[in-house]
């Protein structure tokens, strides 16, 4: 007997197919009228944003990013008579030349119904006459965003895109506050930064000269304030003009402060001895002696040199690898790794930027020799350069780590205080006592004969502690 039942699947299948095509038909036709036949005024236009963007202050009040007027310029080809007494016109507002001014009209002539042919044109740099009617020309006035200070302070502030939407940086984190006015008015709220740009610029001019007759890769500096957390300068090099930010490349626009991790090296030794006083077995009496190396079943840590006999306070003036080593070897794992992450390591810092990073810390279990050898030296862990500053903060503030501020507070538009930050305490990594011994043994370290006497300006009155520290680069 014939069966009817695969003809009638196949015409329902066909039926289908027919109404989904059709509605996507229709969708395709009304996308098409959106982009392209959607009414546009014939001549002069003048277009205003619903919000003006916030603008971002530092410390002292100077402008780092504030939104102007310019002008962008539009053609609607199917109403130019004149292509050439047009294309002269354009050619003086928007600076490009005539040639391809015609030839772009010509293209789309029969294409587009409107296109961009400039977008905000600085208004200061544009003749007058853009005020005139012009056929098929439509000019539109925009907001844009720009940066007085260009590339100072670029990697925290970051960039906003062609539509005002903020890409990167503060920008970025805080673009509702920036773009958004919460009691309905035209303006954005403004964000007030805690770096102070005398303070940036000096450190980027600082870092700026060593970055280039080192011929380096990157480099990143920061200041704090230790009682506060508070960021008075964070710079990131290579980095990039925000006013031009799409002619960058993407590691310019990088802020290595927060984004990146590396092995920190011999700076790392202040926490390992901040453990071992936490635990209270830090025998500042003990003698150690390194002839250039520390074994422990046949698993060799080197260090750079036979240090020969001394105390902990001779072996850190001299960065020994070997007595670093020594002293931490019976400091249980579960406890040192319980320190090391008081001091942050391991978790991101939580400050108001984009692209943080956590770091590297591996857990006890994972602990081998060659971790439980390298750890105290500041190898086989990864930090980013800001755990580093907060955790040593710590050091220098009596033993609290506090979360890093870099957005003061938050004002409207008419200059009230919506939002203020506030000093956080995270946690206690040392008493005071403890304190006082490591910044004692920190402060030697700077001193004659220690590895870092040259970052020891020799001032009356100040106190300088510190450790050097050279990392390893894997190369390969």
């Amino acid at each position: 007997m014939f069966n009817s039942k695969p003809k009638t699947l196949k015409i329902r299948y066909l039926f289908t197919a027919l109404v989904l095509l059709l509605v996507f038909t229709g969708f395709i036709l009304r996308s098409w009228e959106l982009a392209y036949d959607s009414p546009i005024p014939d001549s002069h236009s003048v277009r205003i944003n619903s919000i003006r963007r916030g603008t971002i202050f530092d410390s002292q009040g100077h402008e780092l990013a504030i939104t102007e007027d310019r002008l962008t310029i539009g053609i609607r080809p199917s109403l130019i008579k004149d292509i050439r007494g047009t294309a002269e016109k354009l050619r003086k507002l928007s600076g490009i030349s005539e040639d391809k001014i015609q030839e772009k009209i010509t293209r789309y002539k029969n294409k587009k119904s409107f296109f961009y042919i400039a977008r905000k044109i600085s208004v200061a740099d544009i003749d007058e006459s853009y005020k005139q009617k012009i056929p098929g020309v439509v000019i539109e006035k925009e907001q844009a965003r720009r940066y007085p200070n260009g590339e100072l302070s670029s990697a925290v502030i970051g960039f906003v895109g062609l539509d005002n939407e903020g890409l990167a940086g503060i920008e970025y984190q805080y673009n509702d506050e920036l773009s958004q006015n919460h009691r309905g008015g035209l303006h954005g709220n403004n964000v007030h930064l805690t770096i102070n740009s005398i303070i940036q610029k000096k450190l980027t001019d600082l870092m700026r000269t060593e970055f280039e007759k080192t011929r380096s890769n990157y480099a990143v500096g920061i200041v704090s304030e230790v009682q506060t957390g508070k960021i008075l300068a964070m710079a990131s090099l290579p980095d990039f003009n925000p006013n031009h930010w799409n002619t960058s490349k993407t590691l310019q626009r990088k802020n290595y402060a927060v984004a990146t991790m590396y092995e920190p090296g011999s700076t790392f030794k202040m926490f390992t001895l901040a453990s071992l006083l936490k635990n209270n077995m830090l025998d500042e009496e003990k003698m150690y002696f390194c002839p250039g190396y520390f074994e422990y079943k046949n698993v060799k840590q080197t260090c750079p040199s036979a240090h020969g006999k001394g105390d902990i306070h001779r072996m850190m003036k001299l960065s020994c690898n070997t007595a670093a080593v020594a002293a931490s070897w019976n400091l249980p794992i579960l406890r040192f790794f319980e320190s090391l992450k008081l001091f942050g390591f391991g978790s991101k810092t939580q400050i108001e930027l984009p692209g943080e990073v956590r770091g590297s810390l591996k857990s006890p279990g994972d602990w081998d020799l060659y971790l439980k050898m390298s750890i105290p030296i500041g190898h086989g862990i990864g930090v980013t350069p800001l755990q580093m500053v907060a955790a040593a903060n710590s050091i220098a503030n009596g033993g609290r780590l506090l979360k890093p501020i870099v957005v003061g507070k938050i004002s409207s538009p008419e200059g009230e205080t919506l939002h203020k930050s506030k000093v956080l305490e995270k946690n206690l990594t040392l008493k005071d006592n403890s304190g006082l011994r490591l910044r004692k043994l920190l402060q030697e370290t700077v001193g004659p004969g220690g590895t870092g006497f040259r970052a020891n300006p020799q001032i009356e009155g100040l106190t300088v502690c510190g450790k050097t520290g050279t990392s390893i680069k894997f190369v390969n």
